[in-house]
């Protein structure tokens, strides 16, 4: 499958393709290099991300924080959270101005959080008191091992490489720690309904992952896998399944998705996973791989677990 010509994506000679083998779906060339970043600029915090936030009421009409909406937005992931508090500590990797960190720390969690954007870090260290750092992960001297949580809300579609990315996050997390996601869905309804005006095709998404194409790269990565699921529409998405077919394709699309829960076709990805504790929990994860004959998959738990084995033995 391509898309050729997405209005929404100015990348010059670029496509969104999908790979026939693995269903990996990729901006195509892949760019080596972030070039001229609409989200990394002071007009996209102003025009689009505050807007929207005060759209759906998490920030008044006069930009002040709405704590109790924000912390009600966030009440899941928190929840979610609990059973992994050891050191007390959470990173936001892509945090933007840093609203689900506020609502950490109002939980009593210690926050850190990473933005490569100079706008919306500031804005977040200015407005919100948060302890934002400033540019790439990998750049942010966080020890190994010293973090329960690790979140990446709508970040990994923006992110060059995941597999790194996910590597290092790995790292960071202690053993038995928790890696909480959010992206889009390819596989969502509205992409199918929308096409190339689907809009989540925008310029810096890089990759589209599937609920399939998600969980394995967690397992690449040395994560045990807990959920993958897909949430609903989102409103721009109905908006526009209105505009282009019609108020009763909209309610046909809400009626669907409503009627077959789990079947992965909402527009929003979310997913759980674990770095595991022990070697048992490798062991356990080989044993279960092995038992449904997934041996594709076995194999790169293998090349994981030794990768593994040798950092530990480092350590």
């Amino acid at each position: 499958m391509r898309y050729t010509d997405v209005k929404r994506i100015d990348t010059q000679l670029t496509e969104v393709v999908e790979c026939d083998g693995c269903g990996m779906v990729y901006l195509n060339p892949r760019l080596a290099r972030l070039v001229d970043n609409f989200t990394m600029n002071e007009a996209y915090l102003r025009e689009h991300y505050l807007p929207y936030y005060q759209k759906i009421g998490i920030l008044t009409p006069t930009l002040e924080l709405d704590a109790a909406a924000n912390d009600q937005f966030h009440q899941s992931a928190l929840a979610e959270m609990q059973p992994y508090r050891e050191l007390n500590r959470v990173l936001d990797v892509g945090c933007a101005i840093g609203l689900f960190l506020k609502a950490a720390r109002a939980d009593g969690w210690d926050c850190y959080g990473v933005e490569p954007s100079h706008a919306l870090a500031e804005y977040g260290r200015l407005h919100l008191g948060l302890s934002i750092t400033e540019g790439e992960l990998g750049q942010a001297g966080f020890a190994q091992n010293s973090f329960d949580v690790i979140t990446l809300w709508d970040v990994t579609e923006h992110l060059l490489d995941p597999k790194a990315t996910y590597r290092l996050v790995y790292s960071l997390l202690r053993p038995g720690g928790l890696l909480l996601l959010r992206m889009p869905n390819w596989q969502s309804l509205a992409r199918e309904l929308l096409g190339p005006e689907w809009d989540m095709f925008v310029t810096d998404h890089f990759y589209y992952f599937t609920p399939d194409t998600l969980t394995l790269l967690m397992k690449q990565t040395g994560f045990i896998p807990k959920k993958v699921g897909a949430d609903g529409l989102v409103p721009s998405e109905l908006d526009a399944i209105v505009e282009k077919l019609g108020p009763d394709a909209a309610a046909e699309a809400v009626a669907r998705l409503q009627g077959d829960t789990g079947n992965g076709r909402g527009s929003t990805l979310l997913a759980a996973a674990q770095k595991p504790r022990s070697r048992r929990d490798r062991m356990k994860m080989a044993g279960q791989l092995l038992r449904r004959g997934e041996l594709s998959d076995l194999t790169a738990e293998a090349r994981t677990y030794l990768r593994w084995f040798l950092a530990d033995r480092r350590g």
